[in-house]
């Protein structure tokens, strides 16, 4: 079939050797064995052990305030389980068997419900932990049905006592924030089956990959030629940036929409963190300046127990969450056109993060009306990997093992800021102008259980921009057009925006595609991370097999290294050549929302003819999301 010839050799362009997604009926039943009880005796207090990476490594450098008052309310803390070395030889085995031709099991996905019967924690060992959780006076909010955890509540007193610690008041660049102050402790019985204690903590150091453009474009007065992604005329000449039409002509993806695939009866799950309801009209005319279907709009799902939304869209936007949302979810659209698309989203909850919004699209039911779950996500977020609570690292793992035995394809995007991660913290001022934090990739796109998005520019037009693109516009700017002028593919190469420290003043921040060799996922580290970071986390036993070299990174060009390296695969990200097109909230300088970015009647231009096009592994991530939704389709697989 020559839709399946030519995404083949898409496929063979972008180097795409990832899980694909595939949620198929097959009425093949999972062989499950009697999961068994690890905890044997009594739970006693006054027997316990330390765990291992229980502190959070931004209290070393973060302003130490004094202890938190007692009677200080914690919400929806989870106790988190592991997997015994048992189950976890089973995983490993059975995610081998799926992905190897020719075995009975190959494809053939588990249900979290499956999952959950094989790889979770038994019933009686959960009851015996919730017992001594309310001994020590917390309130059970519930045992979810995946099994691998508790979710209570308490106070900071109880918290206290409990796990023999001391909850604290923290400063960090300018923000508040409460965490424990020192390892947690717990009863010997559980000690050994506990990951650790989520949402201790409101170190948020996971952030979205996004970068705006340092070119701010003007409309010149009176011009009739606006042709995003497209060729606009600006104050300096003619200037090109993308628009989905572009990025549908220079990808090869058109010839897919004459062959039937545009993503018609698939899903993409975007994991976020604010609330896209109260500015949906932006990516309804993103949609419709495109020439895409403007009533294929995304349906948004809150995390239960995470808190209120309310308010939170406005915050969003000044933090830029609400921006790097609109930008996954107009640019997974952009690719896989009439696909569904589900935003994953949490409440305001103190500690909530967008790890609880990537646990629950894993973990639930959310595509075909509750009956599969979502066969490719796609994650804009991260957070240096010397920088991440050792449970948070160790409870994402275990969700994207689950994930790739559900065959669910995750999709997470590698960092902007060169090989240097810890160095692109949010909310520093003034923003980074050289790294000093040593070599370091983002987590958890250095997981081996993720398909993770660089960045490349564009090479081919920066001397001969006519060859590769209509310079007077090949468009007309009326709603609906696809306001696009790009004339095929242009040959790319690394995004680099900040190769010295004088360009790094001119552009006022480290911009540079993310990659390089995971510190986690590595049996010889063959670099150091520097003195002043935290230390690096340390993979628990029954993983220990994770710090090696993933059997599939292999091939021409990749180093023998015995560690992952990211990135998987690249697209173009580079924020100031070529850079991308979306529709969002505008704020002042105060944070408030002032107005969008797209006027709707002027193309990606604001109502006062102004635009700044944007880049970042996060447009490249949600458009790989989408070309593999399209993979998918081509291949025949549906969600029944």
């Amino acid at each position: 079939m020559k839709v399946q010839q030519n995404w083949m050799q898409l496929g063979r362009t972008f180097g795409l050797g990832m899980l694909f997604a595939a949620v198929v009926s097959t009425g093949w039943a999972v062989a499950q064995s009697r999961v068994q009880s690890r905890i044997h005796g009594a739970i006693r207090s006054d027997q316990v052990a330390l765990v291992q990476g229980s502190l959070h490594p931004m209290t070393a450098v973060a302003h130490d305030e004094g202890a938190l008052e007692g009677s200080f309310a914690i919400h929806g803390m989870s106790l988190v389980f592991n997997r015994s070395v048992a189950q976890q030889k089973d995983l490993k085995n059975l995610l081998a068997q799926q992905q190897t031709t020719g075995s009975p099991l190959f494809h053939h996905w588990l249900q979290p419900s499956d999952f959950a019967a094989r790889f979770g924690v038994s019933q009686g060992d959960l009851q015996a932990a919730a017992a001594w959780l309310r001994s020590q006076g917390f309130t059970i909010d519930q045992i979810p049905p995946s099994d691998d955890r508790i979710d209570f509540s308490g106070t900071a007193a109880q918290v206290n006592a409990a796990f023999h610690t001391e909850m604290h008041r923290y400063s960090l660049h300018g923000q508040q924030n409460w965490a424990n102050s020192t390892e947690l402790s717990l009863p010997q019985a559980l000690a050994g089956m506990v990951i650790g204690v989520r949402h201790l903590h409101t170190f948020h150091t996971e952030r979205p990959h996004f970068k705006r453009t340092t070119i701010f474009l003007q409309r010149v007065p009176g011009s009739t030629q606006e042709h995003p992604q497209y060729t606009v005329q600006s104050q300096a000449g003619p200037a090109n940036f993308i628009a989905p039409g572009d990025a549908q002509t220079i990808y090869d993806v058109t010839p897919l929409y004459s062959a039937g695939i545009t993503g018609t009866g698939q899903y993409i799950g975007i994991i976020g963190r604010t609330d896209i309801t109260q500015y949906e009209s932006d990516i309804q005319t993103f949609r419709t300046l495109s020439g895409l279907n403007a009533s294929n709009l995304p349906t948004q799902v809150v995390v239960p127990g995470t808190g209120s939304t309310s308010g939170e869209a406005a915050a969003g936007a000044a933090n830029g969450d609400l921006a790097e949302s609109d930008l996954d979810l107009e640019w997974a659209g952009a690719i896989a056109k009439d696909a569904n698309l589900i935003y994953i989203t949490v409440g305001n909850g103190q500690s909530s993060s967008i790890f609880d919004s990537l646990q629950y699209a894993i973990q639930t039911d959310l595509a075909n009306n509750g009956k599969n779950v979502i066969p490719v996500l796609s994650m804009s977020y991260g957070s240096c990997e010397q920088q991440t609570l050792q449970a948070d690292v160790d409870s994402v793992v275990q969700w994207e093992q689950q994930a790739n035995a559900q065959g669910q394809t995750l999709v997470v995007s590698a960092g902007d800021t060169g090989s240097a991660d810890c160095d692109g913290t949010a909310n520093i001022s003034p923003p980074e102008l050289q790294a000093t934090m040593g070599l370091t990739v983002d987590f958890p796109g250095s997981s081996p259980f993720s398909t993770t998005a660089g960045g490349t520019s564009f090479t081919g037009d920066l001397n001969n921009p006519a060859q590769y693109w209509n310079e007077t516009g090949n468009t007309t700017t009326s709603a609906g057009s696809t306001n696009s002028s790009a004339l095929g593919y242009i040959p790319e190469g690394a995004w680099n925006n900040t190769p010295t420290y004088t360009a790094a003043k001119t552009n006022g921040q480290l911009s540079a595609g993310g990659g390089g060799i995971s510190e986690i996922f590595n049996a010889h580290p063959d670099y150091s991370i520097a003195a002043s970071s935290p230390a690096t986390p340390v993979l628990p036993s029954n993983m220990s097999y994770l710090a090696t070299k993933p059997v599939w990174q292999t091939g021409p060009g990749v180093p023998n290294d015995g560690a992952r390296d990211v990135p998987d695969i690249s697209l173009s990200a580079d924020p100031n050549h070529d850079g991308y097109m979306i529709c969002t909230e505008e704020t002042n300088s105060n944070g408030a929302v002032t107005n969008s970015s797209c006027n709707g009647s002027t193309a990606y231009f604001d109502a006062n003819g102004y635009s700044s096009p944007y880049g970042g592994t996060s447009v490249s991530t949600p458009q790989i999301a989408g070309m593999i939704t399209l993979w998918n389709q081509a291949a025949g697989y549906t969600i029944t």
